[in-house]
């Protein structure tokens, strides 16, 4: 339909019909025009580098020497090395006259024996296929002993005998008197002019001593006694019985275990190399001159850890010298061969030293940031000399702290607390001044270490 008029200029705007719709009018439209200096301009674009966050990895990181210096060539203590660990134990327990006797007359009561070759390699399987855990436990034992954490002393023996449950005062032949017979038997050296001789402590078993003295006790415990002429049965037994069930978790607990879990993160790495200065002239401190006399020692011993700790007070109600050996220890990666290599096996390298320090910050009960403003304290150092004075009154002991606790807090805040009473404790030894500087602390312990040579 055509609309009743327009609303638009149109040619015939009287007429309304389909000839004039849509046929506009035409429209002058003025034009101005302006003269305008036109300019012309440059744009200059740039870019900026593009900065990416990498990915933390071990190589990286502060633990990066482990894969040179250890004989893993790795950063855990690989299943190759405690392969061959084994292998050189057993090797010496073969090459030990008394024991390859005992072993064949044992074999001989057997009235379905094998021969010597078969039955050697039975007993050997069987120790290989639970050696982790006797390594473990032998580290853990060792350390309870007064003398050398290297060796594990009469003493130490008889609370792991204890721990297992394996004298029987009824029993003919595993009586705690029988036990130090087969304790002096296993720990007997025949050449008097070996390597061995010069390492191994007569007072104390050898790693591989540990492992003839499991032989012994379980032909005693388990053997004819019980009617029982299979050695490798007796051997069974115990390991099933009495070993594995009865020790507590914390000495059977491999090494890798805190390493894989807790130590090696991207942010314990960036503790540990924001304080490295200050931490490898205390490691270079405490490697002490020889009690014998000589030069001083290349790396660090366990004379110098535990007075580190003591000159620091590290060692309180909260974290025993126990704990302070046992950090040593668990902290050292496997050698492999315990004789000739007998000052690697005993030593720590700089990496080594950090994880032991990183073990203590997981063991020692440190009061977290809250509870520290809760109690009105600075810092865990302000706490630290306060609860000696009254111990453990002050904050109560954590109870994910000490040896088989379950952290509930991320090691790096732990170790951040830890490291500042140590540096603290250290400044306060040597009477530095009121206000603490780890500056002057750093130049103090460089004169000190300059001081003792080497």
């Amino acid at each position: 339909p055509v609309p009743m008029k327009h609303t638009l200029k149109v040619r015939r705007p009287r007429v309304v019909d389909v000839t004039t719709v849509g046929h506009l009018a035409p429209v002058c439209v003025d034009l101005l025009l302006v003269p305008e200096k036109v300019v012309a301009h440059s744009t200059q674009t740039t870019r900026a580098p593009i900065r990416l966050k990498t990915a933390w990895t071990l190589p990286s990181s502060i633990y990066k020497p482990r894969c040179k210096e250890s004989d893993a060539k790795d950063y855990t203590d690989a299943p190759v090395v405690m392969k061959k660990m084994f292998q050189m134990d057993f090797k010496r327990l073969e090459e030990k006259e008394k024991f390859m006797r005992f072993c064949t007359a044992e074999n001989k009561l057997n009235p379905n024996r094998t021969t010597d070759e078969e039955f050697i390699a039975q007993l050997k399987q069987i120790l290989e296929d639970n050696y982790t855990q006797i390594a473990s436990a032998f580290e853990y034992y060792a350390a309870m002993g007064s003398g050398s954490p290297h060796h594990m002393s009469l003493n130490s023996y008889t609370m792991f005998l204890t721990a297992a449950q394996i004298p029987d005062p009824e029993s003919l032949s595993i009586k705690r008197s029988d036990c130090d017979t087969i304790f002096i038997t296993s720990n007997f050296v025949n050449d008097k002019k070996s390597k061995m001789y010069q390492v191994n402590d007569e007072h104390g078993l050898m790693r591989f001593e540990f492992i003839e003295m499991l032989v012994r006790v379980a032909a005693a415990k388990y053997g004819k006694d019980q009617n029982n002429f299979d050695l490798t049965v007796s051997l069974t037994a115990l390991m099933s019985r009495n070993f594995l069930p009865n020790l507590p978790n914390v000495a059977i607990v491999h090494n890798n275990d805190f390493r894989e879990k807790r130590l090696y993160s991207g942010e314990v790495d960036k503790v540990f190399k924001k304080h490295k200065t200050l931490l490898k002239a205390i490691y270079s401190r405490y490697r002490l001159p020889p009690k014998t006399g000589g030069l001083r020692n290349k790396m660090l011993y366990m004379d110098g850890w535990a007075a580190m700790l003591e000159d620091s007070k590290m060692v309180d109600d909260t974290f025993t010298m126990l704990e302070g050996r046992l950090c040593y220890l668990w902290a050292r990666m496997k050698v492999i061969d315990e004789v000739n290599d007998f000052d690697r096996y005993t030593a720590h390298t700089f990496v080594d030293f950090l994880e032991a320090i990183g073990r203590m910050a997981d063991i020692r009960s440190i009061p977290s940031k809250e509870e520290l403003l809760e109690s009105d304290y600075t810092d865990a150092y302000a706490w630290m000399l306060a609860q000696r004075i009254a111990p453990l009154e002050l904050i109560p002991r954590r109870e994910s702290s000490g040896l088989g606790g379950t952290p509930t807090r991320e090691l790096h805040d732990k170790l951040e607390s830890l490291l500042a009473c140590l540096f603290r404790g250290l400044w306060d030894v040597h009477n530095l001044g009121s206000e603490f500087d780890d500056n002057d602390l750093l130049k103090y312990i460089q004169k000190i270490d300059k001081g003792l040579g080497g």
